[in-house]
């Protein structure tokens, strides 16, 4: 079953917390501005970073949506490229 553009972007938003899009944004931005982020690895291990110290506050949902985005990040830009 396909889910419509505006449940995928419900979906997005309570997974990510931003939608897809955004997400795809960031990524292509930390690969194409090196001396900012080198690359969609070290992105991905900065926002499990920013994960720790949401769990370490409390905010466990927030905490939830950094996971999901570094998952999306090594899946879709890691691992596919091997």
């Amino acid at each position: 079953m396909s889910l419509s553009k505006t449940d995928r972007d419900q979906r997005d938003e309570a997974l990510f917390g931003i939608s897809t899009e955004a997400l795809r944004d960031i990524v292509e931005s930390a690969v194409r501005n090196p001396p900012y982020i080198e690359g969609d690895v070290k992105l991905a291990l900065g926002i499990l970073s920013d994960a720790q110290e949401c769990l370490s506050s409390g905010w466990d949902e927030i905490a939830q949506q950094y996971i999901n985005r570094a998952k999306y990040i090594l899946h879709y830009y890691v691992l596919d490229r091997e």
